[in-house]
């Protein structure tokens, strides 16, 4: 049996999940302060600090409605880009 070491997200409103690895420990002030360092979470993935995480699909929902409601007027990283 194997293991691996990371770390596993889960879209907030469905099933889906990503599993970023373990890089290693990141370090600053002379290794007082570590933390773990994982994988970066893909582009077409969302957090949200009110709701969490959003897999691509939902993802792509969130943002059609909320460019559809505020009539493209929001913040680039929310905006439903046409050709994706």
């Amino acid at each position: 049996m194997s293991a691996e070491k990371g770390l596993l997200i889960r879209c907030c409103r469905d099933d889906n999940f990503i599993f970023l690895k373990y890089l290693g420990k990141g370090d600053a002030d002379g290794g007082y302060t570590t933390w773990d360092k994982f994988e970066e979470l893909p582009d077409d993935w969302l957090y949200e600090p009110q709701f969490g995480y959003l897999c691509p699909e939902c993802t792509k929902q969130f943002k059609k409605i909320m460019t559809e409601f505020f009539n493209g007027q929001l913040a680039p990283c929310w905006k439903l880009e046409e050709n994706k």
